[in-house]
């Protein structure tokens, strides 16, 4: 029990502290998703089709559309593009009930495209 509990506290480790992790997610005022990683930086995304809402979980399949940076500079490493995830799992706990609330509800009708 002691091996799979280091082990479980390792993969939260690594997967918070990960340069890429997702650490805010937001929804503006016009409906458009934000998200802002572990660097700081903030893209501007797309829900894609085949995200999953339910109850206990919520699966969201993303697509970057482009970095938001008050610079002129918005190059990113050819490598990063690759290395961003491209799937996000928000459990039951990952949030507040009024957050996780709000997102179910956008997401099922917020998008309506």
């Amino acid at each position: 029990m002691y091996a799979i509990a280091c082990g479980w506290q390792w993969t939260q480790w690594l997967a918070t502290r990960w340069r890429f992790s997702v650490q805010v997610l937001r929804v503006d005022v016009f409906g458009q998703m934000f998200i802002t990683n572990a660097l700081g930086q903030r893209w501007l995304i797309q829900v894609l089709p085949d995200s999953v809402v339910h109850y206990g979980c919520i699966v969201l399949h993303i697509a970057y559309l482009e970095l938001q940076t008050g610079s002129g500079d918005d190059r990113v490493p050819w490598i990063w593009r690759y290395l961003r995830p491209t799937r996000l799992l928000i459990l039951l706990d990952h949030a507040d009930a009024d957050a996780q609330r709000a997102l179910r509800v956008w997401l099922k009708w917020g998008l309506g495209e």
